[in-house]
């Protein structure tokens, strides 16, 4: 009879240990991590230039890329607890980047 009681509490541990531990493996994975979001937001940032260097803007330059990159860059920032000291200066060098861009939009659209 006791070990009929110990190992039902054995399962019923067991079982809460490993309902436990899925709840928690879920909520990592919806977690966006700050390595892709920056991926992301590089991109997004090369597309609003015609070179490499990031001197000439892009012909296409529309308001909508404008917008994409800085909600990508609002998304990373919300993320920079995560990200390294290389990977902060990255993303103040991208937050002026954005800001000189929506002058410069603003300027062309004149």
């Amino acid at each position: 009879m006791k070990t009929t009681i110990k190992a039902g509490g054995a399962i019923i541990l067991s079982g809460l240990l490993l309902a436990g531990c899925g709840g928690q493996a879920k909520a990592s994975q919806t977690k966006p991590s700050s390595a892709s979001q920056l991926t992301l937001m590089t991109k997004q940032i090369k597309n609003l230039y015609a070179d490499s260097k990031y001197e000439m803007l892009a012909k296409g330059l529309s308001k909508s890329m404008l917008t994409k990159a800085d909600n990508q860059k609002a998304k990373v920032y919300k993320l920079r607890g995560d990200l390294s000291k290389a990977q902060k200066r990255f993303l103040g060098s991208i937050k002026n980047n954005l800001l000189l861009q929506k002058k410069f939009f603003q300027f062309r659209a004149c």
